[in-house]
């Protein structure tokens, strides 16, 4: 019997790298085009990876080190290929996604003709009802080129995947998680067919070997069709969280919106806004062709409960509330602490010689209000955020040691500043040693720069949004020893 060879790109992503474990085991020789061999080694499959330059054999997978954008490194991978699954997809901002897309599918599609590949396997969108989508209209144009290859090419297009890694599923359930209340576009009561990650390796690994004459496009779902509102408060009674209200804003664009959520959930701003300009329409299954071709998955379709409870074993809904309390808990220690020995108004305190640039005393209840809030919501999503991280994605062969190591991390340096900013109104107003204050002041100003710093490498806009306690901590320590100074 002659081995089926399979080549999958996307290998490292998130249906990629589940899809290469299937079809190993239903017998496929795979091979994987990546970037990076190393990260390759990381994933699920790994220990399934062997050399197969004389052919590659049932069951395992053999790694093509290069670029899609690369042709010789695609024709070099498609060498001796039967089926490509392509599950390559570009996120930018708009002009940058839809030509890098363009590019990657020419490239592929030149490199099919040339190799002779016979079918080609393509994961795409549900196209919106109403206005186009430059980011599924994208998805369309590139199910067109990979056709005009001469293979068979068989899209799936698909909407949004309830799975461990699928970053529309990311975006939805830290809202739900994360949100005191749920304030919603206008847009998010469209309606949507979500699909399951279970059935849509199913469909995938079916669209392989499916008996399909000619190319075309097939829409793919759950037998469900619900609003993003509905999917947020299903996914919030599955789960037993605290059922809150749900308010529309008048958010009109989906630029603002993905700024939003780039801040409060670990899914990039930049993945977010062509991901939610997909939202502005209904995208829903119009046709369920394939069904007739393959069958449904065994059990059949999953539902939106069975979906969700497909996830139990990798989400962990109140791990957000307890970070946010034990954070919280501590900046409200060290608030208590600090406010305990403030002292502006003791006679000693107004005797001081003061520079004429001070801020007016009741600046500084006001800021210190500000700063601990912005202190405690920020350290607290990104402490959740450094353990919600793919661990193929730490550079090391000890991902999950390394990914422990930066919370233990993250926390130390969090006490360490909340207990320096605790402990300068004490050097300062209860100990009355300036000196002293003006050191303490500069080691808070400085691990102040360092709390912002590792936000900042976490999440961008964290970072900016933290970078007033850095800038407020080094005004103090600043208005420290001008007071020194002038009180020798």
């Amino acid at each position: 019997m002659t081995t089926r060879t399979a080549l999958v790109t996307g290998a490292t992503g998130y249906v990629g790298s589940k899809l290469v474990g299937i079809l190993a085991r239903n017998g496929w020789g795979v091979k994987v085009l990546v970037r990076s061999a190393q990260k390759a080694r990381r994933m699920p499959w790994a220990s399934l990876i062997t050399d197969c330059e004389e052919g590659c054999h049932p069951g395992h997978v053999y790694v093509v080190e290069g670029d899609a954008n690369n042709a010789f490194d695609v024709e070099a991978a498609l060498e001796g290929v039967s089926v490509a699954w392509y599950l390559l997809h570009s996120m930018g901002n708009e002009r940058e996604f839809v030509e890098e897309e363009r590019s990657m599918a020419q490239i592929f599609a030149g490199a099919v003709e040339r190799a002779g590949t016979e079918r080609i396997v393509f994961l795409g969108a549900l196209a919106p009802l109403g206005e186009k989508s430059a980011h599924l209209e994208s998805r369309r144009e590139v199910g067109q080129i990979l056709a005009s290859s001469g293979a068979l090419t068989v899209g799936l297009s698909a909407g949004l995947v309830i799975g461990e890694r699928s970053s529309s599923f990311a975006m939805l359930r830290h809202l739900a998680e994360r949100l005191p209340v749920i304030v919603a576009p206008s847009w998010m009561h469209n309606r949507i067919t979500p699909i399951s990650e279970k059935d849509l390796l199913y469909l995938l690994e079916s669209a392989g070997s499916a008996p399909i004459s000619e190319s075309r496009l097939f829409d793919i779902g759950s037998a469900e069709e619900v609003s993003y509102v509905e999917m947020l408060t299903r996914y919030i009674d599955h789960f037993g969280l605290r059922r809150r209200a749900v308010w529309t804003a008048p958010i009109a664009n989906a630029r603002t919106a993905a700024w939003i959520i780039g801040l409060l959930t670990p899914v990039d701003r930049h993945l977010a806004e062509p991901l939610l300009s997909s939202m502005v329409h209904d995208t829903v299954v119009i046709e369920r062709d394939f069904r007739e071709v393959v069958g449904e998955p065994p059990g059949g379709l999953d539902d939106i409960d069975e979906a969700y409870a497909a996830t139990a074993s990798f989400i962990k809904p109140w791990r957000w509330r307890r970070i946010f309390a034990g954070v919280t808990g501590l900046v409200t220690a060290a608030a208590t602490v600090g406010s305990a020995f403030t002292a502006v108004n003791s006679p000693w305190y107004r005797s001081l010689n003061q520079p004429a640039w001070k801020p007016p005393r009741w600046l500084f209840p006001v800021a210190w209000s500000f700063l601990y809030a912005d202190i405690a919501l920020m350290s607290a999503l990104t402490l959740a955020d450094i353990g919600e991280a793919d661990p193929s994605d730490v550079s090391t062969d000890t991902a999950t040691s390394d990914l422990t190591r930066e919370e233990s991390e993250f926390i130390a340096a969090l006490a360490v500043n909340l207990g320096l900013n605790a402990a300068w109104p004490c050097v300062f107003f209860n100990r009355k040693n300036l000196p002293g204050a003006v050191v303490e002041g500069s080691l808070l100003a400085t691990s102040s720069a360092d709390l912002v710093r590792r936000v900042w490498r976490v999440n961008t806009g964290r970072g900016i949004a933290l970078a007033p306690y850095a800038l407020w901590t080094a005004y103090a320590a600043t208005l420290t020893f001008g007071v020194v100074r002038r009180n020798r």
